[in-house]
């Protein structure tokens, strides 16, 4: 507990006094805050995550977009993902998805 608050403290201190949480952290606070919610988009990521390896590519997020009504260009596709990927990798891990949404829907 006390490396934790240790670290939670010097992000704060580093973001000029701005706690940020990660988005891991984020994913975790509003499970439990929000169970029956986040569990929907998670079911939601799930279904569209096809290769069930826990990310959503570019081609998993057009194909999401598409079945709910909302086709876009990949160009576009890939400039939504990479705002959303706080890692840098060109995917939405679970965490990433699930703080975007439920905000989106907020």
């Amino acid at each position: 507990v006390g490396m934790k608050l240790h670290n939670c403290f010097r992000r704060f201190m580093e973001n000029g006094g701005i706690l940020k949480l990660s988005t891991e952290e984020e994913h975790a606070m509003l499970k439990r805050e929000h169970g029956e919610a986040i569990h929907q988009i998670e079911e939601i990521f799930h279904l569209h995550d096809t290769d069930k390896n826990g990310i959503l590519d570019i081609e998993e997020v057009s194909m999401m977009l598409g079945a709910l009504g909302d086709s876009m260009s990949e160009a576009k596709v890939s400039q939504l993902v990479n705002a959303l990927d706080d890692y840098g990798n060109g995917e939405l891990s679970l965490a990433e998805f699930v703080v975007w949404a439920y905000y989106q829907h907020e």
